[in-house]
């Protein structure tokens, strides 16, 4: 990278930070401030035209980058009629299909101007498929606009990311791409300061419409010319811009799911979950932004490899954000509807497709991962360099070998578990099965191809990376599950009674109780050793001789005991519940939730 490739990203930066002050007056003076709504996420009125800042610093940066190329020009186009249609909608508000129209439009635009998504030759294909991108784009990153610091945060991140993949290719072919990526990462990352929690303006649909639009044109740019090179046609920009699909794709299927409208907004975004499972809102937002940076070198890695180091790339890229997704995705965030037929069909629904993902989505998993492992065993065997022999070889037993290992999985009776729940016994089953399945491929190589010679290596390194990246996937799963699978952090407050193996078991309950949402605040047991330790991350507050105490500290809404005690300290912990004025009630493991 020379120097002079800087200057888009260093023209955005400082452009960005000059023009914003001067956008927070402008909307103090026409009143175009964002005031709390029940479906929005701030709390306090703020500036809402932070959007001028970034396209002015964003048009800027195009120009001084790329000059008055047809491209450049496209995207500066595109950037324009999306910053006036945003404004337009900050000040008075636009139909959602008018704002569609205009995307529709400004991929028009780059069409016109020689921008395609990849085989241009084809325009049947290119140009379609160039629509559906740049709206997809431009409307994830409207969407992931929903909490402060995030969509400019993320859309900075990204830039760097297909600029990096951009910068990759060959004899500079890349470079027009990397100077637009690298503009929208100057403009982001120059209005981020002011807009970090507490935001002191909003970009509004100015700055989020036009940062999407960039984003997608400016991973556009090389495939026309590198069209041959599936990583970067296809691969690259998805996993560079991971985090504003996977928040679009998450909130239309959990939408769809609960039968909501996917249009209609509201708090079940990939940042809302996590604050509902009690991560700080900060921490919510800088851990996404950790996602996107990691999803986002796997973008710039899979430009140094070959195909078969792609796939494997590309497998372990997809299902973590799918542990992700589907982690995330069980979180309560909607109230429960009044309508009970709609609530029959939904639940109806949900559990259709809840059977559909756990019976398939194991498997399906495992045969990405198996493909995967015998794939990058050939490529660490021969250091990326196949003969044209060892490649056929692998083409040819590649499905035969996911077979006999998904069999061999099958009959050790990995598939009866779950992943969030992977345990010791669990991990067993999954080495027998692995063994079995490497065992059983050496025998298939051996006698179903006689006249070929297979490398023991490769055979012994599949089964040493399947093993790797099974445990990975279910460690993963359960790693999630239990860092963001927690309980709400403004659900009704539960006291504990009774900590050991019937307190995890109510904490489990808890966590999968119908309705309304709870917080554990503690638990109480008499084992002076478990003191100040945390069970499932909820703290052991005393004995249960603190009950009057604690009830009156944390004012719990109701005391749930783990297993039924007798019968005189059974009365004494309803007098004082009853004093307290809190409910009691018996873990479901060892009766129903009842009132005692």
């Amino acid at each position: 990278m020379e120097l002079s490739h800087l200057l888009p990203l260093v023209v955005g930066l400082v452009v960005a930070l000059a023009v914003t002050p001067i956008a927070i007056r402008i909307a103090h003076a026409v009143d175009a401030v964002d005031r709390p709504r029940d479906d929005r996420w701030h709390r306090r009125e703020t500036p809402l035209l932070g959007g001028i800042a970034i396209s002015v610093g964003l048009l800027a940066a195009l120009l001084v980058g790329g000059g008055t190329s047809p491209a450049t020009l496209a995207t500066a186009g595109g950037v324009l009629l999306l910053f006036v249609v945003g404004l337009v909608d900050d000040l008075r508000g636009v139909r959602p299909a008018v704002k569609l129209v205009a995307q529709t439009a400004a991929a028009g635009v780059l069409v016109l101007g020689g921008v395609r998504a990849g085989w241009p030759e084809d325009a049947l294909l290119s140009v379609p498929l160039t629509v559906l991108w740049v709206v997809g784009i431009t409307n994830a990153v409207n969407l992931l606009d929903n909490m402060d610091g995030l969509a400019s945060g993320i859309a900075g991140i990204s830039g760097l990311a297909v600029a990096g993949c951009a910068l990759a290719l060959p004899d500079g072919v890349g470079v027009p791409a990397a100077l637009a990526a690298l503009a929208v990462s100057g403009a982001a990352f120059g209005f981020l300061p002011y807009n970090v929690n507490p935001a002191r303006v909003f970009m509004g649909d100015a700055g989020s419409l036009p940062l999407g639009f960039a984003l997608a044109s400016a991973s556009l740019l090389a495939t026309h010319r590198e069209a041959g090179q599936l990583a970067i046609v296809l691969v690259a920009p998805l996993l560079a811009l991971a985090v504003p699909i996977l928040d679009t794709t998450l909130v239309s299927v959990v939408r769809k799911w609960h039968g909501r409208a996917i249009s209609q907004g509201g708090r079940d975004h990939l940042s809302h979950r996590l604050v509902a499972l009690g991560v700080p809102e900060r921490e919510a937002v800088r851990t996404l932004w950790l996602v996107a940076a990691i999803l986002g070198g796997f973008a710039v890695a899979v430009t140094q490899l070959d195909l078969l180091g792609t796939a494997v790339l590309v497998v372990l890229g997809l299902l973590a954000s799918a542990v992700l997704g589907v982690v995330l995705g069980r979180v309560k965030v909607y109230a429960p509807t009044k309508d009970v037929k709609k609530a029959a069909r939904t639940e109806e629904l949900r559990k259709t497709f809840a059977n559909y993902v756990r019976v398939g989505g194991p498997i399906g998993g495992d045969f990405l991962l198996a493909g995967a492992a015998y794939v990058a065993a050939y490529v660490l065997r021969y250091e990326g360099e196949l003969a044209d022999v060892d490649r056929r070889l692998l083409e040819e037993s590649i499905l035969v070998v996911i077979t006999a290992q998904l069999a061999c999985l099958a009959a050790a009776r990995v598939y009866r578990g779950i992943w969030r729940y992977f345990g010791i016994r669990d991990a067993a089953s999954l080495l027998r099965g692995t063994l079995a399945g490497t065992a059983l491929t050496a025998l298939i190589l051996m006698f179903g191809w006689r006249e070929s010679t297979f490398s023991r290596s490769v055979i012994v390194l599949d089964g040493a990376l399947l093993v790797l990246f099974l445990f990975g996937a279910r460690s993963l799963a359960r790693f999630v599950s239990e860092a963001f699978g927690g309980f709400s952090a403004s659900g009704e407050r539960v006291l504990v009674v009774g900590a050991g193996e019937p307190g995890t078991l109510c904490l489990r309950a808890l966590r999968m109780r119908d309705g309304a949402a709870v917080t554990p605040v503690g638990i109480l047991d008499d084992d002076p050793t478990l003191l100040r330790r945390r069970i499932h991350g909820v703290p052991v507050l005393g004995t249960t001789g603190d009950l009057s105490r604690v009830l009156t500290e944390l004012d719990p809404h109701e005391v749930v005991l783990s297993s039924l005690p007798e019968d005189a300290r059974l009365d004494e912990l309803r007098k004082t519940t009853r004093a307290a004025g809190v409910r009691l009630t018996l873990s479901p493991y060892a009766k129903a939730f009842v009132p005692l």
